[in-house]
């Protein structure tokens, strides 16, 4: 390969390769890179998870009882079934409004954007 050949191959890399690479990256709050499709993929499962949860709320019978999981532990308490179900609409709104960001971020004239 001529020296030639390896400048333009050295340039296309610095200027179009790389500039689209660090677009498609974000930084979380761990300051590690995460690619944004594996970000769109997790919020797409808490999204799941967040419809699962609100539609067994929605057609438990008013006399059950709700127990919410103390975080990073195996204790469970009574909860309020309609205060439990409307965080569980607060944490779907809010993974939803995170998703249409990353929705953005990862459109192809974002991504030109930033040079």
């Amino acid at each position: 390969m001529s020296p030639k050949y390896i400048g333009f191959w050295l340039f296309s890399l610095c200027i179009i390769i790389l500039p689209l690479l660090l677009a498609l990256c974000v930084l979380t709050d761990s300051d590690s890179v995460v690619f944004i499709g594996e970000t769109f993929r997790v919020a797409n499962l808490q999204i799941k998870e967040q419809k699962v949860l609100v539609d067994e709320l929605c057609n438990l019978k008013k006399n059950r009882k709700v127990y919410i999981q103390q975080r990073n532990s195996n204790i469970f308490f009574v909860g309020d079934r309609s205060q439990t179900l409307t965080s569980c609409k607060s944490k779907m709104r809010e993974v939803r409004r995170y998703q249409d960001k990353l929705k953005i971020e990862k459109s192809p004239a974002s991504l030109w954007g930033c040079f």
